[in-house]
């Protein structure tokens, strides 16, 4: 029971952030991840080629302290997206990082299409990827803090793993169905 409590004190503080902190952390997109899927070994990830430097030491750290491997696909344009998406294992995790070859809506739009081929649940910061259909949305609600929203509108089949209770533990904000 102590350990229950503990990690809900540990998850709260680390999606609790200052308002301030406007971009989601790596730390806090694997743990989400982690508490979502639990099973989860390996976490794909989309990142733009130009923020690898910037951000593959970051990543790395936060993978390490959650215990899961990082799979890395570096995008630049449309074409390394399609060609990225053909190595994401089925039914995987995809995080997609917002930059703006991934926001740009016809990006987004093939992103999702193809991971719900694929069965991959894509996990991002952005509201237009999660109202599209994006499984997992980590958002800011109005008043700055974090949330998780889950997306069961173009995910049916998975509802009935998202129940009060495991939404409680995992600390699901919303779920929208």
């Amino acid at each position: 029971m102590k350990r229950i409590y503990l990690i809900s004190v540990i998850f709260l503080l680390i999606l609790s952030q200052s308002a301030s902190a406007k971009n989601i952390t790596w730390l806090q997109y694997f743990f989400a991840v982690k508490k979502i899927f639990p099973e989860t070994k390996e976490i794909a990830v989309f990142l733009p080629q130009n923020e690898q430097s910037s951000q593959k030491e970051l990543i790395a750290k936060a993978a390490a302290k959650i215990g899961v491997k990082i799979k890395l696909y570096l995008v630049d344009d449309a074409r390394s997206i399609g060609n990225n998406l053909k190595m994401v294992p089925e039914n995987s995790v995809l995080v997609v990082y917002n930059s703006p070859v991934l926001m740009d809506k016809s990006s987004r739009v093939y992103i999702l299409s193809r991971c719900k081929e694929k069965n991959i649940s894509v996990v991002t910061a952005s509201k237009e990827y999660s109202d599209s259909g994006a499984l997992v949305g980590l958002l800011r609600g109005d008043d700055g803090r974090l949330k998780i929203v889950i997306n069961l509108k173009f995910s049916p089949d998975l509802a009935a793993k998202f129940t009060p209770e495991f939404n409680q533990q995992a600390g699901v904000s919303k779920v929208l169905q």
